[in-house]
């Protein structure tokens, strides 16, 4: 089965929508951020996607100062994995671009 552009998109206006519904869970009320387990609560973002829990590790360490090796471990992974991701596509659209 095939998936047209627009059926793509919609998922991924689904799927962006979710995952800022899950990071908004987390972060909204800042009285009940500071208790969370932070990694139950990456752990849950990270079935979401990698954009959930950049956003909530931003939040930690912008937000409420937090300076604990493993959020600032884990946006670093998660940041170097998009910029290697984007890079592949770029390569790719080079690639498709050069190959016509």
């Amino acid at each position: 089965m095939k998936v047209g552009p627009r059926a793509r998109g919609s998922f991924t206006i689904r799927a962006s929508a979710e995952g800022f519904r899950s990071y908004q869970i987390f972060t909204a009320d800042p009285e009940t951020v500071e208790p969370l387990p932070k990694h139950n609560v990456l752990q849950h973002l990270s079935t979401i996607g990698p954009q959930a829990e950049i956003a909530y590790l931003e939040f930690l360490i912008d937000g409420h100062g937090d300076t604990t090796a493993e959020c600032h471990e884990r946006l670093a992974e998660l940041y170097l994995d998009a910029t290697q991701q984007l890079a592949r596509q770029k390569a790719k659209k080079r690639g498709a671009i050069v190959g016509v």
